[in-house]
């Protein structure tokens, strides 16, 4: 493929359909609609191929990273809730993957149980398998299709080492995750 030769503007330019406070996470889908989250808004906006944008889900505590899963359904990183969501983009219904709504905490165990401490990155693995960065946690936690919380790696304190095992790893306030 050719290289990128021009850069434009696809949302929220000033006087637009569209304006953003804090643009944050981006995930474009195969259909080429893009997804923005706006932390400082509590929105996630779709932008449509033809340039149109819209508010998808509205009222989400400091939206984060937004991740497509393999279904078509969008994971965020809803820092401010320490939770995460999925969001079905052909309705916008939400559903907590894991997490509890407004709780801090750092426990691993089903996704109702689960705490998180405002993780800010997710991704999804091309078997549905969601990774957290859990970011005032300092660790790098697993997600599984039925809904299971795990810490892959990090410990219980901040800080930088690489390790032959998840335990030993240290990080300090991860934030993104491919």
């Amino acid at each position: 493929t050719a290289p990128l030769s021009e850069v434009f503007t696809v949302a929220g330019a000033s006087g637009g359909a569209a304006s953003f406070t804090e643009p944050f996470g981006i995930a474009v889908a195969t259909d080429a609609t893009i997804y923005v989250t706006d932390g400082d808004a509590g929105k996630l906006w779709q932008i449509k191929r033809d340039g149109s944008a819209s508010v998808l889900v509205d009222n989400l505590d400091t939206p984060s990273a937004v991740a497509l899963a393999p279904d078509g359904s969008l994971l965020i990183a809803e820092t401010g809730a320490h939770v995460i969501r999925r969001v079905h983009p052909a309705d916008g219904k939400m559903e907590i993957v894991a997490g509890v709504t407004g709780r801090a905490g750092y426990l691993d165990g089903s996704g109702a149980q689960a705490l998180f401490n405002a993780p800010v990155g997710v991704a999804v693995g091309s078997d549905g398998s969601i990774f957290v960065a859990d970011t005032y946690n300092d660790r790098i936690r697993a997600i599984d299709k039925e809904g299971n919380v795990r810490t892959l790696a990090g410990g219980g304190e901040a800080g930088f080492a690489d390790a032959s095992t998840g335990a030993e790893a240290l990080f300090d306030t991860p934030c993104g995750i491919a």
